[in-house]
């Protein structure tokens, strides 16, 4: 049985701003959908982001619905919809 990727989402400031940070072992599978939502690559982080709002929270979520791999909620919080 194939082994489902998760994403583990993390609420952070990052460069000056609040981030949703978008953690995951790497997965060549996953790169096309992090950009499609707008995602940036961060060498610093060495993780995916999106800034922090209501427009990147919901395609996050409209996302999982379409995506190979479950997106998890942020530690210790919940994404509102």
């Amino acid at each position: 049985m194939k082994e489902v990727p998760v994403i583990q989402l993390n609420r952070k400031s990052h460069r000056g701003f609040r981030a949703i940070i978008l953690e995951f072992s790497y997965n060549e599978a996953l790169v096309g959908p992090c950009k499609e939502i707008g995602a940036k690559w961060s060498p610093s982080i060495t993780s995916w982001y999106v800034p922090d709002g209501a427009t990147q929270r919901q395609a996050l979520i409209e996302g999982s619905k379409d995506a190979h791999g479950c997106v998890g909620p942020p530690r210790n919080q919940a994404i509102a919809r």
